[in-house]
């Protein structure tokens, strides 16, 4: 407790948020195994990359869809990430995996090549 109407939350070190929060967003843990007991047990996360510069990674699993913004013409893909669950799957630019997964994209433009209205100009 920092006081009365804050206390200070252990977080692991890769989570970039303060760690002071008001009580009274504050609930007691309640596990719910004997309200669920056929529940199957949460899959644990993988532990992520996280390289010198203090950077985040995850491990790519598979490109799982693409989106193209009307105005811009910005790529992005909807990538799953290795050990997340669905709702952890981001959209990410095609510049940074291009860099990181290029065979990924390839192998997902092969399969779904895009139209030629649609095509990336060099």
């Amino acid at each position: 407790m920092v006081n009365q109407n804050a206390a200070k939350l252990k977080l692991p070190k890769h989570m970039q948020i303060h760690p002071v929060v008001n009580i009274a967003q504050l609930r007691p843990y309640k596990d719910g195994a004997d309200r669920f007991p056929d529940r199957a047990e949460a899959n644990q996360a993988p532990e992520p990359y996280i390289n010198e510069q203090g950077a985040i990674f995850y491990k790519v699993e598979a490109i799982l869809n693409r989106q193209i913004t009307p105005h811009t013409k910005r790529v992005t893909y909807l990538v799953k990430f290795r050990g997340q669950d669905a709702h952890e799957n981001l959209y990410i630019d095609e510049a940074t995996l291009l860099e990181d997964v290029p065979e990924l994209i390839a192998e997902y433009e092969k399969k779904h090549p895009r139209s030629a209205s649609k095509q990336r100009k060099p």
